[in-house]
């Protein structure tokens, strides 16, 4: 065999072999968790695959959590992508959805589906304002975004928590959350399976940064100023506007997060309503290997621990924090051992 595709073969392997090696690793790691429970490892895994796939309202709730994750993957990568690392997408869903719910309010006497084109719109708007300000201050000031995004993620939630114990609470329940929005502002379903659109949205999303990074001229800006900001700017391109681009991008996909959430599943603003979205859309998109494809897949095997996780803790009793380990070695496996083959490789 040549040189070269000896070469090309261990790209290849470098490239997915860490993805198999961790899968492979985080089932055999929860065959030994359940055995030292004392619990049936393959009844472990039957009830994994049965509460997150077993059903058609099962599948429903397994591909909602995957349109969160996949839209909080792809605003983080697409940021990375152009050297803006944007670990506020947190604080963008809850402003996205802020937003969402005060147009969905004052829209909703209009026909479907008016209330819901604005809701999404101003979602986007409301991930764009909250993460102008660390764009603003990284592109004039070069200020580390890192520090600034992770503070406004602490602040958002609790501008959440004002509204829903306020002026949008709903004074015939106890626990603090706004009144329903208007049924013309609701993303429709899919009544067999109990799935929302919104799960379109997001694949479709996808598809559309994957199309823009790898097929238009701005993609390649894109992808040059991520991997070399002053080589590109030595090439004519200006990385302050890129930056400034993705920056945009991500932001406003971020707060569509809180547009599905308020009108696709709870129909309402409340506090704490995020599984912690932005955080595991990073290491969704770390599983996906900085791809808008790959954070699809990475995306839907995510989701379907998160929903396993739940069946765990039906079914068997087991506290649900399993799934969430498995999430984080499934991660640190695929690192370790992607970094190991890169330097092989080397």
């Amino acid at each position: 065999m040549s040189s070269g595709r000896v070469y090309k073969l261990s790209q290849s392997l470098s490239k997915y072999l860490p993805y198999i090696i961790a899968a492979l690793f985080s089932v055999a790691f929860f065959v030994v968790v359940l055995v030292l429970l004392g619990q049936n490892p393959l009844l472990g895994l039957i009830s994994l695959i049965r509460s997150s796939l077993g059903s058609g309202y099962s599948v429903g709730n397994t591909l909602t959590y995957m349109s969160m994750l996949l839209l909080a993957s792809i605003a983080f990568l697409v940021g990375f992508s152009g050297g803006f690392i944007n670990i506020g997408v947190e604080g963008q869903l809850y402003m996205g959805a802020i937003f969402a719910y005060i147009v969905s309010q004052q829209f909703g006497s209009l026909p479907f589906p008016l209330p819901l084109l604005l809701a999404l719109i101003s979602s986007i708007a409301g991930g764009i304002v909250w993460i102008a300000i660390p764009l603003f201050l990284k592109v004039r000031f070069k200020i580390n975004e890192v520090f600034v995004t992770m503070i406004l993620n602490f602040i958002s939630p609790l501008i959440v928590s004002w509204g829903v114990t306020g002026p949008f609470r709903d004074p015939r329940v106890s626990q603090p959350q706004s009144l329903p929005i208007p049924s013309s502002a609701w993303i429709p379903k899919l009544p067999s399976i109990n799935l929302q659109l919104g799960f379109i949205l997001s694949v479709a999303i996808a598809v559309l940064i994957y199309l823009l990074q790898y097929f238009t001229t701005l993609g390649l800006y894109i992808r040059a100023v991520g991997s070399n900001p002053q080589a590109s700017r030595a090439s004519g391109i200006d990385p302050k506007i890129v930056m400034i681009i993705v920056g945009l991008l991500s932001g406003g996909m971020a707060g569509i997060i809180g547009f599905i959430e308020v009108n696709g599943n709870s129909h309402l603003l409340m506090e704490n309503f995020s599984m912690g979205w932005g955080y595991l859309g990073i290491a969704v998109a770390v599983l996906g290997n900085f791809h808008p494809l790959g954070a699809l897949v990475a995306s839907f095997f995510y989701s379907v621990l998160i929903s396993g996780g739940r069946g765990l803790e039906i079914y068997m009793g087991l506290p649900i924090e399993i799934s969430f380990v498995l999430q984080v070695t499934i991660v640190l496996v695929a690192i370790i051992v992607k970094t190991f083959l890169t330097e092989r490789v080397k």
